[in-house]
C-alpha cells in the first residue's frame, strides 16, 4: 500500500485482547487514495476489533460521500453511502515487512511485524469504497423522461453462471419462433 503520506492510519498497537468499539473520523482531503476515488468532506467509520494474541480483526462501515455523475441527467451530484471494511491483520516475529492479501473473499488480509504500532489503511478504504460505489447513480429528483413511468423501467436482471444459456445457432433461432407456446 501506500507510504505515510496520508490520515488513514488506524493504531493498531493500541487494541489488546478483547473486543473494542471504534469510531473514527477521517478528512477525505488529508488521504490521496480517498480523494483519487471522489471522496469529499469527512469520512466516518464506525465497528468493533476483535483481538486475540497475534491476530486483530477490523470489522467497520464507512460512511463515504463522493462525487458522483448522474447516469440519467449527466449532472454532478454528492452521494453518500456505506462500505464494508473487514480486515484481518496477522502480528509475528518473523514477518519483516506489511503485506497486502485479497483473494476476493469478504476481508482483506495483512501481515504486519510484530512491532507495528501504526497501519496506513488509505487504499484499503479505496478499494472498499470502489467495490460498494453504484454503477448508475441517479442523482434525487431527476425526473423519468416525459411518457415514462417508474414501472416502465425495467430491472437488470442478473444471472448466475450456472443460469447463463448457450447462445442459439440462428440457424435454429428461425426454427424456435415456429414452436408453439
Amino acid at each position: 500500500m501506500s507510504a505515510h503520506n496520508t490520515t488513514a492510519l488506524f493504531p493498531i498497537g493500541l487494541w489488546r485482547d478483547g473486543v473494542h468499539k471504534i469510531s473514527l473520523s477521517l478528512p477525505a482531503a488529508g488521504c490521496p487514495e480517498l480523494l483519487e476515488a471522489g471522496a469529499v468532506g469527512t469520512v466516518e467509520i464506525q465497528g468493533k476489533t476483535d483481538s486475540t494474541g497475534s491476530r486483530l480483526w477490523l470489522d467497520l462501515m464507512m460512511q463515504v460521500t463522493v462525487q458522483a455523475n448522474c447516469a440519467r441527467s449527466l449532472e454532478d451530484f454528492e452521494l453518500s453511502f456505506e462500505a464494508p471494511v473487514r480486515l484481518i491483520v496477522l502480528r509475528g516475529l518473523h514477518i519483516t515487512s506489511v503485506e497486502w492479501d485479497y483473494e476476493g473473499e469478504e476481508e482483506f488480509t495483512v501481515s504486519v511485524p510484530e512491532t507495528h504500532v501504526e497501519l496506513d489503511v488509505g487504499e484499503l478504504l479505496r478499494q472498499c469504497l470502489e467495490l460498494e460505489r453504484p454503477l448508475h447513480p441517479i442523482k434525487p429528483g431527476v425526473p423519468l423522461p416525459s411518457g415514462v413511468e417508474p414501472e416502465d423501467v425495467p430491472l437488470p436482471e442478473t444471472k448466475d453462471e450456472e443460469e447463463k444459456e448457450d447462445p442459439i445457432d440462428p440457424r435454429w433461432a428461425a426454427l424456435k419462433k415456429l414452436r408453439k407456446p
